[in-house]
């Protein structure tokens, strides 16, 4: 950890040490430092989809629903981020919140764009499970 700390102070602009030092707070199960982590990487590349969803399963693992929800929404407005999952983890993050109707609006986008079977059986489950359909 000493080694990319040094290395974050010498270059606080990069990436890859945040991005190493991450990996063993993640492995040490140290939550609040691997936030911080990935949030320093988030605020330097706003883009990296990869890091926003580990940011998104941190907080979904912690319930801290208000903020997963604003990191799948920018996962979800993202190209790559159009993905039946998503909708499915933002209606689980909606339907937390108390915002039932956006939790189902999001599982009917979900079906609509799901391609395989695993997919629509996930969307059926919560669709039953949240009282959508």
């Amino acid at each position: 950890i000493s080694f990319f700390s040094n290395a974050i102070t010498l270059h606080p602009s990069e990436t890859l040490a945040y991005k190493n030092r991450s990996y063993i707070y993640k492995t040490q199960d140290d939550k609040d430092s691997f936030l911080d982590d990935i949030s320093k990487i988030i605020t330097l590349e706003p883009n990296n989809i990869e890091f926003l969803q580990q940011r998104f399963f941190l907080y979904y693992e912690m319930k801290k629903w208000d903020r997963a929800l604003l990191d799948v929404d920018k996962i979800i407005s993202s190209e790559e981020g159009k993905h039946p999952l998503h909708y499915c983890l933002r209606s689980v993050c909606n339907n937390h919140l108390g915002n039932k109707n956006e939790a189902c609006l999001d599982l009917d986008e979900a079906y609509r764009i799901s391609s395989n079977d695993i997919d629509t059986k996930i969307v059926m489950d919560l669709w039953l499970k949240l009282g959508c359909r």
